[in-house]
């Protein structure tokens, strides 16, 4: 189990970054080389490179050569996993009840933010 716990604080700290959020994003539609990825960034190759080793780190992207090239993948299977686990652990914190106060905070939020327009 702890083990299970450090991948999904990898995964976390890995998207808690806005450039490397933005990489995953890119990564959904295409497969690009690291010249791609560097295209749309105004940051140096070794920057990108830091960045992928800690996708790559938290399994959420592989990456292969291709010739001269190296491509980045997402790891479908694994944001899937991710993406279930989360969704399990919501639906177990509603069915205890737990997160009424959350939804009591969240209507609350909503009716002051419609009351200042």
């Amino acid at each position: 189990m702890a083990d299970s716990y450090e991948s999904f604080l990898n995964v976390f700290k890995a998207l808690s970054d806005p450039t490397r959020l933005e990489i995953v994003l890119l990564l959904k539609d295409s497969d690009p080389c690291a010249c791609d990825l560097l295209e749309h960034f105004s940051f140096s190759q070794p920057t990108l490179s830091y960045h992928m080793k800690i996708l790559i780190e938290a399994d959420l992207v592989t990456a292969r050569k291709e010739g001269l090239w190296i491509r980045y993948f997402l790891n479908r299977e694994h944001l899937d996993g991710v993406v279930r686990t989360l969704s399990a652990v919501t639906k177990s914190v509603r069915s205890t009840g737990r997160i009424s106060h959350l939804e009591r905070d969240r209507s609350r939020q909503h009716r002051i933010e419609r009351s200042k327009l």
